[in-house]
């Protein structure tokens, strides 16, 4: 019998997930900081233009063209008569860098959630969202080959014991 930790039922949902291109929401564990990965609406548009300033209630009438999206890479193109932000269906995790026209920036977020939102100015921008290695995960890297670099030679250790013995 498999034991698994996921719900056999959500595979499909997974998989529909990927094709239609919606995404999967994550899970709890991997939430950002004081975020509910379900915060993020479920019929949320990949890319949504929103106004400069959050107090305006129109949004330019800007074209988004994506040219990359990928788990751990993401690149645009934005084209805006005026100064605008830019809202993607992604978690504004720590390890996220972003560039708008080759600048590292911080994203900032909305109110309701971590969602990233990224301000643009007008006219065209290219964004560039890329998920970086940080500390964290380049130590848990480097715990992890450890840890398998001394399960090997305990093994070859104890192997050439037991040769030995025989």
């Amino acid at each position: 019998m498999n034991n698994t930790w996921w719900d056999p039922d959500e595979i499909p949902t997974l998989q529909a997930a990927i094709t239609d291109e919606t995404g999967f929401d994550g899970t709890d564990e991997y939430d950002p900081l004081g975020d509910d990965h379900l915060d993020l609406p479920l019929d949320a548009p990949t890319t949504k233009i929103l106004p400069a300033e959050p107090e305006n209630a129109r949004a330019p009438d800007a074209h988004v063209q994506i040219e990359k999206w990928t788990t751990e890479d993401k690149s645009l193109r934005v084209d805006s008569p005026a100064p605008a932000r830019l809202a993607l269906r992604l978690l504004n995790y720590p390890a996220w860098r972003v560039e708008v026209n080759g600048a590292p920036i911080v994203p900032g977020r909305l109110d309701n959630c971590d969602q990233m939102v990224i301000p643009i100015a007008a006219g065209s921008s290219t964004i560039h969202v890329r998920f970086a290695r940080t500390p964290d995960r380049t130590l848990g890297l480097l715990i992890s080959l450890l840890s398998i670099l001394l399960t090997v030679v305990l093994l070859l250790v104890a192997r050439n014991r037991g040769s030995a013995r025989a």
